[in-house]
């Protein structure tokens, strides 16, 4: 990757981007071992304010593990999107996660807009509670109250 060049790239796809080429970005942006560049990239996808690109970042998220995983997350919440449709989506990441994956789920779903209380999801995640450690399973107590009450006014 030439830098330079990568750069000036992504910054005239701030200007001028699109749905697809956001996928590419979201390609580099996992990809890339270059500091700068991933900065950059990620800078541009919190600025994303289409919903539509919703399914493009779970899509992606489902296909990655791991460290990659972690770090689109930490983008999403950043993200002014609001993820509510996708709690199932997000609650998985957060039990099979390790705690730091976890994390970024919950911090996700606690900025959800409309939360729906679902009591079904938290039971699952209460059932999961054996296989948590001591600092996840404090974090899923506090998803569990947040997923039994919603914050939806209706």
């Amino acid at each position: 990757e030439n830098e330079t060049i990568v750069l000036d790239e992504v910054k005239k796809i701030r200007k001028k981007g699109n749905i697809n080429t956001l996928s590419k970005l979201l390609h580099l942006f996992l990809n890339t071992k270059n500091p700068k560049i991933k900065h950059e990239i990620g800078d541009v996808l919190i600025d994303v304010k289409e919903k539509k690109v919703i399914p493009l970042i779970i899509n992606t998220l489902q296909s990655t593990s791991g460290l990659k995983q972690k770090e689109l997350l930490a983008i999403c919440w950043q993200m002014s999107l609001d993820f509510s449709d996708y709690l199932k989506e997000f609650i998985h990441f957060f039990i099979e996660g390790d705690f730091e994956l976890a994390f970024e789920a919950f911090t996700i779903i606690e900025n959800m807009e409309q939360l729906d209380a679902n009591i079904e999801l938290a039971t699952k995640i209460k059932t999961n509670l054996v296989n948590f450690d001591t600092q996840k399973k404090t974090l899923a107590i506090d998803l569990v109250h947040i997923i039994e009450n919603g914050n939806s006014l209706t």
